[in-house]
Order: structure tokens, then C-alpha cells, then sequence
């Protein structure tokens, strides 16, 4: 089995993470948009 962290690709989380940052959109809609379940944020 997979690692979590294996199911989303490099650039598909570093476009997930500017488009959180940018968007001016709550989590959850963001997660939405993007069509994964939620929004895990760690710190910076």
C-alpha cells in the first residue's frame, strides 16, 4: 500500500499549497475545488 503522502505528486501540492495561499477561499472550499477530502495545514 501507498504512503499517505504518495497519492498527490510534488507540483500537485505545491500548486494545492498557492492556490490555498492565494486564494482568499476558506479550507474547506479550497479542498473542495481542488476535489480532495480536506486541508491538512502545517505550519510554515
Amino acid at each position: 500500500m501507498a504512503e499517505r503522502n504518495e497519492r498527490f505528486t510534488p507540483k500537485f501540492r505545491a500548486e494545492a499549497v498557492r492556490f490555498a495561499q492565494t486564494s482568499h477561499r476558506s479550507g474547506h472550499k479550497v479542498a473542495a475545488d481542488l476535489g480532495v477530502a480536506q486541508l491538512n495545514r502545517r505550519p510554515a
